[in-house]
């Protein structure tokens, strides 16, 4: 999930509500983990990054009950940014999916 903040309060505060997430997705089936980035040409991009044993262990989260919930709280949080007059939210979100080709890495004894 690319996310592209207003302004450095809302890059902050992107950053604050991943750091305090409910961690809702940590306990779903398949979920292996989750990574915030931040891009370092442009500190108001960021990037929410999880991994998935597959592609089906993603979409059972992404139609979970706790996926809308998260989602749902976040929507209300910024309703008033966009009631208020400013028309935009503070973040804007673009999401992508990939698949991992090929993998290598430093384990241990492989």
């Amino acid at each position: 999930n690319k996310l592209t903040a207003r302004d450095e309060a809302s890059a902050r505060h992107v950053e604050a509500r991943f750091r305090d997430r409910l961690k809702a997705v940590d306990g779903k089936p398949g979920f292996l983990s989750f990574e915030l980035w931040r891009d370092a040409e442009d500190p108001l991009t960021l990037s929410s990054v999880t991994r998935w044993r597959d592609r089906s262990a993603f979409d059972a989260w992404v139609e979970s009950p706790e996926f809308r919930a998260a989602h749902d709280r976040h929507r209300a949080a910024h309703a008033g940014s966009i009631a208020g007059g400013e028309g935009n939210p503070p973040v804007a979100s673009h999401v992508t999916i990939h698949e991992v080709l090929d993998a290598s890495g430093g384990s241990a004894g492989a």
